[in-house]
């Protein structure tokens, strides 16, 4: 598995219980800026609170994985009764290979869930699990580092796009990176 994701979405909320099943997909490596919430959001919406808990109900294991500090995410997690790693160090594997193997996840039916190429996406790579790259949701709150990044990214989106399309695995209606 590389740094190319295996899936790509508009929004994380067109993931469907039934994808990850047909896909042996049984749990979930999310992360939340711009993934799940925008940047500036303390609180999960309702809209992904609904989604979490439809994951859930469907025997999907979901656990958060971010770089962001204690207080924001702890908070957030815990309001989705999810487990989360806070300071992942994202792409670094370690923290997140410490949780899988003290949490019994099998990487073979794990998924990481991300925006960025440079965190979410190197860091599946690192794992050699699957992933999804998700269209971040509103990017004119990020810090100069991430634009800075997102500039870096912007081949990456259109090979990624280029090869996903010939597998029938880019969900994505437009590209504007």
């Amino acid at each position: 598995m590389g740094i190319i994701p295996n899936y790509a979405y508009d929004s994380v909320f067109m993931i469907t219980p039934g994808f990850l099943k047909e896909n042996n997909i049984g749990a979930l490596a999310l992360d939340i800026d711009n993934t799940l919430s925008p940047y500036s959001d303390s609180v999960p919406s309702k809209e992904t609170v609904g989604f979490i808990q439809k994951l859930k109900a469907s025997g999907i294991y979901l656990f958060i994985v971010s770089n962001n500090k204690d207080a924001r995410i702890s908070a957030f997690a815990k309001t989705l009764d999810l487990p989360c790693i806070y300071g992942a160090k994202k792409p670094l594997s370690h923290p997140t290979e410490k949780f899988i193997l003290q949490n019994g996840i099998d990487k073979d039916t794990l998924c990481v869930i991300g925006d960025q190429f440079f965190t979410d996406m190197w860091l599946s790579a690192n794992l050699n699990v699957r992933s999804i790259l998700i269209s971040p949701i509103d990017t004119s709150q990020e810090n100069a580092f991430i634009r800075f990044k997102r500039i870096l990214e912007k081949p990456l989106w259109h090979f990624s796009r280029k090869s996903l399309i010939k597998k029938g695995r880019w969900n994505i209606a437009t590209v504007s990176r």
